[in-house]
This record gives C-alpha cells, sequence and structure tokens, in this order.
C-alpha cells in the first residue's frame, strides 16, 4: 500500500510539470468555476507553483511545495528574522511596533488580489 501511494504522488509531481503552462488571467478566472476538469486543476497547480516561486517547475519542486506549505513556511520565516518597523505613539503615549517590511508587503499584495477588498 505504501510503495502505491508513493506512486500515486509521483504521478500527480510528474503531471503537473507536465501540464500546459497558462496565463494568470486563465488562472484567475479558473478560481471562480464550480467544477474543472482534471487537467485544469493540475495547470492551476502549476501555475501557481510557478508564479509563487518564478521558477520553471519540475516533479521535485512541486513534491516540496506540498500544496502550498513550503511558501507558507518561507514567509514566516522571513517575517520571524526581518527587522521590525517603526515605533509609533497613539494619543495616550502607547507605543507599537510596525510590521516588518515584508510583512506589509505580504499584506499588500493580498490586498491587490482579493477582490472583496475595498481598501
Amino acid at each position: 500500500m505504501k510503495a502505491a501511494d508513493i506512486a500515486i504522488d509521483e504521478e500527480h509531481y510528474r503531471k503537473v510539470a507536465d501540464a500546459k503552462d497558462i496565463d494568470s488571467r486563465t488562472y484567475t478566472s479558473r478560481q471562480h468555476q464550480d467544477y474543472l476538469k482534471p487537467e485544469e486543476v493540475l495547470e492551476c497547480e502549476k501555475f501557481r507553483i510557478q508564479d509563487t516561486y518564478g521558477m520553471s517547475v519540475t516533479p521535485e519542486l512541486v513534491e516540496k511545495d506540498d500544496g502550498g506549505k513550503l511558501i507558507k513556511k518561507i514567509v514566516a520565516l522571513e517575517a520571524i528574522l526581518a527587522k521590525p518597523g517603526e515605533a509609533i505613539a497613539d494619543d495616550q503615549g502607547r507605543e507599537f511596533v510596525t510590521p516588518p517590511a515584508v510583512v506589509v508587503e505580504r499584506d499588500k499584495s493580498e490586498r491587490a488580489r482579493l477582490a472583496i477588498c475595498l481598501y
């Protein structure tokens, strides 16, 4: 059973790496569809990985990505290692430290990417 599980995973990694390349407009439109064909799911996963890491998609990269978990860990590590922003004080004299620049940029890009966000 374990060997079959490994073989299925390896086949998935290969299929994602070999999937057709799509553009961001196609990817975005597919995110709003209720049902995608299996090939379209693979193409979307390949686009997400390629867009996230900025490099060609290989079966090894698909395996390491682990459904998007790797990039979340990388961003969290960057946020931990980054120097905090400046300290600001409110009208009551309480001091607050702004988040690191990497966190601010991530939040801005997420806000721009999500259509529901109004700010």
